[in-house]
């Protein structure tokens, strides 16, 4: 029975059961040895065996990271291998030649406009730009001071700011940088709210208590003339001479909160005085503090801001007495105390009046419990 067989071309051709070919001439068959495979033929092959070559290796990555799996309990992603390596093609090279360029920009960026704006001469400070006065004196000092010259990204403004407001006339300062190479100074003047009489010598002091320094014959400051100050009232301080006078600095602050609210009108009123037939004075190195003398000998103890303080706290407390809590005065209990004081005062004058007494001495330092001293 005549079977059928495929050669190398795939073409059917039927042969009978010995094998020999039906109806064909041998001697046109011509040579059936076989044939190398066409060139057509070895890219399937190749990519088929490279096909298989992959699937092994992902199966052997999968492998890896099951064993990953269950040795540490973590999942990882298997990742797909390349079945071959494409090549770059001149896209490619002019594309990570583009990156490099690129990244050598921004390394050339990084490093080089740091170093031009800590060296270049366009950031260094050239000007300085004061803001918050007028006043020539104060204008003047600010640009005396060694401000200028530094890089504006390396001048330190704190330290400026408290340079500015070293001098007596300022009360505060801050320094901003303003580019490429300015400096903005705002300032506030400090006001004169007292003034010391030591002797003949006159001195100023801001509500601070830092001292401002010396009055001159003509109501004018010192420092700064353009500063009118004599009309101010005046303290008369005793216990120091003019040399340590000149020395201080800085007082407490309470002592000017508390000079402030002792008003000698209000006083002289009550005492039916003229104003300058009374005077004030603070005793330095003692406790009696604030006294108001008068002509006719009435000495009127006021005590320093302490005492003030103890009025206001005795006044707060129900049963007349308050455990000192060991805290300094604040600002607002020394005004409060200074006004029960007066108001003490008030009362003592118009009961001595009543009475037909005259007194010699009245110390109001004991709080709601004042002590007085008559005639006689």
């Amino acid at each position: 029975m005549p079977t059928t067989q495929f050669n190398q071309r795939n073409k059917a051709e039927q042969t009978d059961q010995g094998g020999y070919l039906i109806g064909i001439d041998l001697s046109e068959a011509g040579d059936f040895r076989p044939k190398p495979a066409s060139r057509g033929r070895r890219a399937p092959q190749r990519q088929e065996r490279q096909s298989r070559q992959a699937q092994r290796a992902q199966h052997a990555q999968q492998r890896v990271h099951s064993a990953y799996r269950l040795r540490t309990g973590k999942r990882r992603a298997v990742g797909v291998l390349r079945s071959s390596r494409r090549r770059i093609g001149w896209r490619g090279w002019l594309r990570r030649i583009m990156l490099t360029l690129l990244l050598g920009v921004c390394l050339t960026a990084l490093i080089g406009v740091p170093t031009w704006a800590l060296t270049s001469p366009t950031w260094r400070v050239r000007h300085i730009i004061i803001q918050g006065t007028s006043d020539p004196v104060v204008i003047a000092q600010i640009r005396r001071l060694p401000l200028t010259g530094c890089n504006i990204f390396r001048c330190d403004l704190a330290r400026d700011a408290r340079v500015i407001a070293a001098s007596p006339l300022i009360a505060q300062a801050s320094v901003a940088p303003q580019y490429p190479a300015a400096l903005v100074v705002s300032v506030h003047l400090r006001q004169v709210a007292l003034l010391w009489r030591v002797g003949a010598l006159t001195l100023a002091f801001g509500a601070d208590g830092v001292a401002m320094g010396v009055v001159n014959a003509d109501g004018r400051l010192a420092l700064d003339p353009a500063m009118e100050v004599g009309s101010l009232p005046a303290v008369l301080v005793s216990g120091v001479s003019e040399t340590q006078a000149q020395q201080i600095t800085k007082i407490d602050e309470n002592v000017i909160v508390m000079a402030a609210q002792l008003r000698l009108p209000e006083i002289a009123g009550l005492l039916d005085l003229a104003l300058d037939a009374i005077s004030l004075s603070y005793q330095w190195v003692s406790d009696r503090g604030f006294v108001v003398t008068t002509p006719d000998g009435l000495s009127i103890l006021f005590g320093g801001p302490e005492a003030a303080a103890l009025a206001t706290t005795q006044a707060n407390d129900a049963n007349g007495s308050a455990a000192p809590t060991g805290d300094p005065p604040t600002a607002d209990a020394i005004a409060q105390g200074v006004r029960l004081q007066l108001a003490e005062l008030r009362a003592l004058l118009a009961w001595l009046a009543r009475t037909g007494q005259r007194a010699t001495l009245i110390d109001l330092r004991w709080g709601a419990y004042p002590y007085y001293r008559v005639a006689g």
